[in-house]
């Protein structure tokens, strides 16, 4: 029988100017530290709640990457443990003051959030508690049949073995996307929907840079593109970039 594993629901915001939300431990909080922490309690405290990890893009700091784990009833993929848990969440006047707070901290005029719910096809614990977590996404054309998906875990699985034993990476992981808010964001082409979800944990950036100079890494990276080529694979847009990294904090309790 195949594992199930959590949803990740992955939420990508773009911080207001001035507010940084590096530091959420500190005895002295500023207002929006303190407007996160609320928020994220809020989170912790919804039933089928397992634990969250959140940080700022390190290639750009004013991204924030905001990721929940969430069970799933193991027959429909859910972003709750039921239809009627997050229903009554979204209908509860703490959900109200909840999207309220979001936009004290957070661009919604400016620059849309995008979230995205994954359900993983391996374990993405060791990635996302890596010192340094690549995240990518990957689109498929619109009504791909479920062969393209069985041959691109096939390739991707060769890929994951080498980035873990060549690549020194902590933990590395793909799931399938099963949703994304808003439906119609910009980040998949005309056609397309953003499909694969990756993490790949390192010990530092420097890390990930010196698997990406291994010969098993061009070889890794034609294969990928022969198999975009065959079945139109792409790379997702977010805000700018294929490609990034987080320092993720995830806190132990």
């Amino acid at each position: 029988m195949t594992p199930s594993f959590p949803i990740t629901q992955t939420s990508i915001f773009q911080l207001k100017e001035g507010i940084s939300l590096a530091d959420t431990t500190s005895k002295i909080a500023s207002p929006a530290v303190k407007v996160f922490i609320q928020l994220k309690e809020t989170v912790k405290a919804q039933k089928g709640f397992i634990r969250q990890y959140w940080g700022h893009q390190v290639e750009n700091s004013q991204l924030f990457v905001w990721c929940s784990r969430i069970r799933s009833n193991n027959s429909l993929v859910t972003d709750w443990e039921s239809p009627e848990h997050h229903e009554n969440f979204t209908e509860s006047e703490g959900y109200s003051a909840y999207i309220t707070s979001l936009g004290e901290i957070f661009y919604f005029e400016k620059a849309l959030p995008l979230t995205i719910y994954t359900k993983w096809s391996s374990d993405a614990t060791a990635a996302l508690k890596a010192p340094v977590t690549e995240i990518a996404f990957l689109t498929l054309p619109n009504g791909s049949p479920e062969e393209a998906k069985t041959a691109t875990e096939e390739v991707l699985g060769h890929v994951m073995t080498n980035v873990q034993a060549v690549g020194k990476a902590w933990g590395a992981a793909i799931g399938w996307v099963s949703k994304t808010t808003p439906s119609d964001h910009k980040a998949a082409a005309e056609g397309h929907h953003i499909a694969l979800h990756g993490v790949f944990g390192y010990a530092s950036i420097d890390d990930h840079m010196r698997w990406r100079e291994a010969p098993e890494h061009a070889k890794a990276v034609k294969t990928m593109e022969e198999l975009a080529t065959k079945l139109h694979l792409d790379s997702a847009d977010i805000y700018g970039t294929d490609m990034f990294h987080v320092a993720f904090y995830h806190p132990k309790s």
